[in-house]
């Protein structure tokens, strides 16, 4: 497995982890929830590692927080 497979593995799992995240709160399952943003920071900082090997951006500074 290549490094661009990786990152577009790590990056298909963070998605998961958001549409989790985003049932939870839906459902107001606090604990999925909070286990789902886990999940995504825990992807975020394995792309923010990531970074340097790809010599590309791979995570977006958020400037705003999302309204749920």
């Amino acid at each position: 497995m290549n490094p661009e497979q990786l990152v577009r593995l790590v990056q298909e799992v963070r998605d998961d982890f958001q549409r989790e995240e985003d049932q939870g709160l839906l459902q107001r399952d606090l604990h999925k929830a909070e286990q789902a943003l886990a999940g995504k920071y825990a992807c975020e900082r394995i792309l923010r590692l990531m970074e340097p090997v790809v010599n590309r951006r791979l995570i977006v500074a958020r400037t705003m927080s999302r309204s749920r």
